[in-house]
């Protein structure tokens, strides 16, 4: 019997140093930032040659997706090619959906910030909103304007930025990122960023702000605060889908970094 548990043990051990092998093997693979499908083939291989399952492979998927994402997220831009290796995890490996959730607004965001660089601008048709000739909306979103209620306190943001600075996607991971507790709503509405200016379109409290006007950009968990030029106070928002801050704020950081248009400018006593 004590031979039998040995033997057991050897080949627990023996199967522990394949799976780490595989591990090794496929996480080296996407160190770039990329798994093509050659490399997909040959990782499975290696699994045959190994003796190990196709289940083997198929449950390093959230660990590889994860790997992945963060080469990405670390150069903050998502490629067409770097999209299709995402794909690729998805198709060939089990990825599960709290592994997807993770990284959804980061990659989001980093999709975002590659095709306005590229110059391939998000189509982002509104309802209501009036384009000016040659405008580009970069983004749209369900959001509600927030004032400041009795028990509201001071938020330090997770990240802040000024026209003609980036805003580094990720920022949101900290443990500590705050959210915008002990506001009101005083308008519920679409928040658009367009490349001359940003919008709220509302039954109320809706505004309109050129980009030149806005010094600076306070970025929270669900939400962001906008500084106006003029205004005592930050023009708070709230989105309807926090996982897309990140994005948001990455539209925002290229829109301010645009020669500013002149809009009409916001009412006083809109948001806070």
């Amino acid at each position: 019997m004590a031979n039998a548990l040995l033997e057991a043990l050897r080949g627990l051990r023996r199967r522990t140093g394949k799976l780490g092998q595989l591990r090794k093997s496929l996480l080296e693979a996407v160190q770039d930032g990329e798994l093509s499908e050659a490399e997909l083939e040959r990782i499975d291989e290696l699994r045959r040659r190994l003796g190990l399952s196709r289940k083997d492979l198929e449950d390093l998927g959230d660990e590889t997706f994860q790997a992945l994402s963060a080469e990405v997220i670390r150069d903050e831009r998502l490629s067409p090619e770097e999209q299709a290796s995402l794909n690729r995890v998805l198709r060939s490996l089990h990825v599960s959906p709290e592994a997807q959730e993770r990284s959804e607004g980061e990659l989001l965001a980093c999709r975002l910030r590659y095709d306005l660089e590229q110059g391939n601008f998000p189509v982002c048709p509104i309802t209501h909103l009036v384009a000016r000739e040659g405008e580009q909306v970069l983004w749209s979103e369900s959001a509600q304007l927030l004032e400041a209620g009795p028990d509201a306190l001071p938020i330090d943001p997770v990240a802040r930025f000024r026209a003609g600075e980036t805003y580094h996607v990720g920022s949101l991971r900290k443990l500590s990122a705050p959210r915008l507790e002990g506001r009101v709503v005083i308008g519920d509405g679409q928040f658009a960023v367009t490349d001359q200016r940003v919008v709220f379109l509302s039954v109320v409290r809706a505004f309109e702000l050129a980009l030149s006007r806005i010094e600076g950009v306070r970025v929270f968990v669900g939400g962001l605060q906008l500084e106006v030029t003029g205004k005592s106070r930050p023009v708070t928002l709230r989105l309807e889908k926090p996982e897309h801050t990140e994005a948001v704020a990455a539209g925002l950081s290229f829109a301010l970094a645009q020669p500013p248009v002149a809009a009409r400018p916001i009412p006083e006593n809109s948001g806070n």
